[in-house]
């Protein structure tokens, strides 16, 4: 699976949503230096047939505004990567020329950074609204496919592990 629910893929997590699991597990490679090797053990998909609630509208409502969020998202960074190069980019063009193109691309920026911002927060408020309406079910699958996990409700590193983490 590339995509889709997730235990453990925030240290400080349940369960989360992955969007590209390679570039999660490089993220956690990449920034967790003394405690890779527990999150690493325990971050893992969640298998789609065992996902509660995955014919509820909460859940496909959710996966709508993810879909929303991730459109969103990529529009952000392009706007970005535009922005940056309209800003440090033309530092050789003639000044009227780079401040039109400078002050089109941060509009962009802006308009995409809004849309972002609106794409994140119901995204964020669909993924709670799918939660509460089945925790119990996720954490009884949690403790299934995580047995002896650390999760005290806020990190997973809550103790000293077998493999020193």
């Amino acid at each position: 699976m590339k995509s889709g629910f997730a235990f453990h893929c925030y240290d400080d997590a349940l369960i989360g949503y992955v969007y590209d699991y390679e570039k999660t597990v490089s993220d956690i490679k990449r920034w967790k230096l003394g405690k890779r090797k527990l999150h690493l053990r325990l971050f893992q998909m969640i298998p789609y047939d065992k996902i509660p609630g995955k014919e509820s509208i909460k859940y496909k409502a959710f996966l709508n505004a993810c879909e929303i969020y991730r459109k969103a998202r990529k529009a952000f960074v392009k706007a970005c990567k535009a922005y940056s190069k309209e800003a440090y980019g033309n530092a050789d063009d003639a000044y009227n020329k780079a401040f039109d193109a400078y002050s089109r691309a941060r509009e962009a920026y802006n308009k995409a950074f809004d849309a972002y911002s609106r794409a994140r927060e119901a995204y964020n408020k669909a993924f709670d609204a799918y939660i509460e309406a089945f925790e119990k079910d996720i954490k009884r699958l949690h403790n299934e496919l995580c047995p002896d996990c650390p999760f005290d409700g806020h990190t997973i590193f809550t103790r000293k592990d077998k493999d020193g983490n």
